[in-house]
């Protein structure tokens, strides 16, 4: 005689799936905002970056700093001796640290955006 099937108090491995399925597919759409976030960010910031860079080249501050005493210094220290570079450089990774805060927000995670 078979056994008859229990009705509670058992591991359901097929609702288990069902559960970890939804909570997924309830995800997707954060994680892709998320990612939007970043591409949309990271174009932006190297916009600004090229900018900045640009502005500090027009009013010569590479041809400034990088004559006198603290010439050499400088243009050690600096992307390709340019220190207009190296200005854009800091701004853009100031920029991607808000927005990578600002995608991990999106995200919705309780743990990280507390």
């Amino acid at each position: 005689m078979p056994a008859a099937p229990s009705s509670g108090g058992g591991f359901d491995i097929l609702q288990s799936l069902q559960n970890a399925f939804t909570t997924f597919l309830n995800y997707v759409p954060n994680v892709i905002g998320a990612l939007l976030v970043l591409i949309i960010g990271y174009i932006i910031a190297r916009l600004i970056r090229a900018g900045i860079s640009k502005l500090l080249r027009k009013v010569r501050v590479d041809e400034k700093l990088t004559h006198g005493k603290g010439g050499e210094y400088v243009a050690r220290f600096s992307p390709q001796g340019k220190p207009s570079q190296l200005v854009g450089l800091v701004v853009q990774y100031v920029l991607m640290v808000f927005v990578i805060v600002s995608a991990v927000g999106t995200l919705n995670i309780p743990a990280v955006t507390g």
